[in-house]
Order: structure tokens, then C-alpha cells, then sequence
């Protein structure tokens, strides 16, 4: 069985606002790996080690757990932290509910927090095999669990996720950038079209984060969808804007913006990626193009958020640490899934 660990969640969630952007409620630890995806080294491992990645906050109450350790106030956080952590404890069944929904999508490697797994990835969904696909080539990043590499087996699945969803250009974009790194040019050269002539991008990240929140039915459970939430792996998408400006492929950077543009979807992360947004936009202003759109930040406040912001939530949170705070932004995701069904 996996098992999360609650003690910390109070502390990513108020890291989470002094460096995320506007969400549900304001906050997403994805922009966190946005910037570490784009400035960091190649195949670094965004989804780990927050706290030493994340910029200190100075003058502001809320800091990281380095702070509060070095803090007067110390003993007062640490009981916030374990009144937070008996209230979130109560929602195991929800978390049962929500592996189930996640390995139908993909199995417990792709999420566990650490562990070798050698055998038995047999993946038989489409978005299963592109994950797979992407930890045997090295292209995920953020991934616990030990995947060992095969390239070859990379290359196969990727190509069983092409014939599946002929459209979709990512498996098309991540064989050229396999291939590119062998020196297999020709072969590059092609699958790169290929997905330059495919109708979308879609790294089915937004099918596997629906499946986290679907099931919410309280704050506390809300509190552990973020916990997994946020340590979710995500595609190496630095390769991608490695390819674009090597090959000056202006159509493959619109399609990675192409559904953060769509005035329909408004729900980040659910119906599109802001990460993906973010490598779509400096790709294009890369290539000097699409100097007007707006940055991930502005994007958000321009979109109809689900859920209206409130920092008053925040500031309560440190008071009171009841997460029932957080119950307006619970019940407006509740309903943005029972509508959706």
C-alpha cells in the first residue's frame, strides 16, 4: 500500500503560496517545476526535495519548514502541523479510492514515493505506456521509484501509443528526441513531422490529475489530493523546447499552448497544463514569435478561476489550522465533477 506522508503537507501548501500562482485557490506546485524545469540541469528530478529548491520568503509568515525550525514560535507550528494532520488522516478510504482510479490509468510506479520496480510494468492503457514509455527513456521528471532504462522498450511503447492515438503528437515528438539523441537523424526527422502534422499535444498529465480529484467529498480529502498532486512526475519538457529551437518548429510550440488557450478551459491541470503553457510560450518568444501572449501568471488571473480567490483562507489556515477553510474551494471542485459526468 502506498502511504503519503502528512506531516509535511501543511508546509508545501504554505510554500505553495508564496511561490505558486493563482488556481483553485491560488495554489500549484507545478509553477515550481516549471522554473526548475527551465532553468535547472537536464533530467533533473523537479518533483523532489522542495524545500531546498524553493526561494526563501523573507519578512513573511509564511515560510518553509527550514525557517520554522530556526523559529521561536517553533512548538505552536508543530502542533498547527499535527492538528492538520489529524484532520487529513481521517480520509484513508479516500486515498484507497484514489489509487484505484490512478492505476487505471497507471500502475503505482509512476507515484510511489520511492521503491525499484523492474518487473511487472505491464501497462496496458494508453497513457499507462506513455509514462512507462517516458521513465525507460529517462524523459520523466520527478519520478521516486527506480525504473531501470531501456531505450529500445521506450521506443516500442511509444510507438504502441502513436497507433493508438494517431492524433496525439506527443508520442511522435518523444521518438524524435530519442532518435535525435542517437544521432538517428532520418529517423528524428520524421516522427518530428509526424507530430508537426498531428492535431494536438496531450501528455496525458490532465487525465491523471482528474483522477486524484474526483473523488474529493471534504477539505480533508482536498488536503490529500494536493499531497499527491504535488509530487506527481511530469514529461522532460525541456527536450521539447531543445527540439523546437533546434528545428524551428513553430507548430509544435502552438500546440503545446494550444489548450490554455481554449476560453473553455478553465480548470488548470484538469483540462490543461500550465507547465506545458509555460515551455509553449518561451519556445515561441525563442523562434520571436507571439510576443503578445500573457505569462502563465496573467493567464490564470485572465481565466474565469473555478474557485475565487481568497487569501483570507491562508491567513485563517495559520490561525485556526482547520482546514475546513478550505470547504468553498472543496465544494466548487465537487461540482465541477458532478457536472462534468
Amino acid at each position: 500500500m502506498h502511504k503519503f506522508k502528512n506531516g509535511n503537507l501543511l508546509f508545501f501548501i504554505l510554500l505553495f503560496v508564496t511561490v505558486g500562482y493563482v488556481l483553485f485557490f491560488n495554489i500549484n506546485d507545478h509553477s515550481n517545476r516549471v522554473a526548475a524545469a527551465m532553468n535547472g540541469p537536464l533530467n533533473q528530478k523537479i518533483g523532489n526535495d522542495r524545500e531546498v529548491r524553493l526561494p526563501r520568503v523573507k519578512n513573511s509568515s509564511l515560510r518553509s519548514k527550514e525557517v520554522f525550525q530556526n523559529d521561536p514560535g517553533q512548538n505552536q507550528n508543530a502542533e498547527c502541523e499535527e492538528r492538520i494532520k489529524r484532520q487529513s488522516e481521517s480520509n484513508e478510504i479516500f486515498i484507497q479510492k484514489n489509487l484505484k482510479n490512478m492505476n487505471s490509468i497507471v500502475g503505482p510506479w509512476f507515484y510511489a514515493e520511492r521503491g525499484s520496480y523492474s518487473e511487472n510494468l505491464n501497462e496496458v492503457s494508453k497513457q499507462g505506456k506513455f509514462f512507462l514509455a517516458l521513465a525507460r527513456a529517462g524523459l520523466l521528471d520527478g519520478l521516486n521509484a527506480q525504473v531501470p532504462l531501456d531505450k529500445q522498450s521506450a521506443i516500442g511503447l511509444l510507438k504502441e501509443v502513436a497507433a493508438e492515438d494517431p492524433e496525439n503528437s506527443a508520442p511522435f515528438v518523444f521518438l524524435s528526441v530519442i532518435h535525435e539523441a542517437d544521432g538517428n537523424l532520418a529517423e528524428a526527422a520524421y516522427f518530428r513531422v509526424r507530430a508537426e502534422k498531428s492535431l494536438r499535444f496531450d501528455s496525458y498529465l490532465n487525465d491523471f490529475i482528474s483522477a486524484i480529484f474526483k473523488t474529493i467529498d471534504s477539505p480533508g480529502s482536498l488536503f490529500q489530493a494536493y499531497s499527491l498532486w504535488a509530487t506527481t512526475p511530469i514529461p522532460h519538457y525541456k527536450e521539447i523546447q531543445k527540439l523546437i529551437k533546434v528545428h524551428k518548429s513553430e507548430i509544435l510550440a502552438e500546440q503545446l499552448i494550444a489548450k490554455a488557450l481554449d476560453p473553455d478551459n478553465n480548470f488548470p491541470d484538469v483540462n490543461w497544463s500550465p507547465v506545458e503553457y509555460a515551455f509553449g510560450v518561451a519556445s515561441l518568444k525563442e523562434l520571436g514569435k507571439r510576443h503578445n501572449l500573457p505569462n502563465l501568471q496573467n493567464l490564470i488571473k485572465i481565466k474565469k478561476s473555478i474557485v475565487p480567490y481568497d487569501s483570507f483562507a491562508y491567513l485563517e489556515l495559520e490561525k485556526t489550522c482547520d482546514l475546513s477553510v478550505f470547504r468553498p474551494a472543496t465544494n466548487a471542485i465537487m461540482e465541477y465533477f458532478d457536472s462534468a459526468n
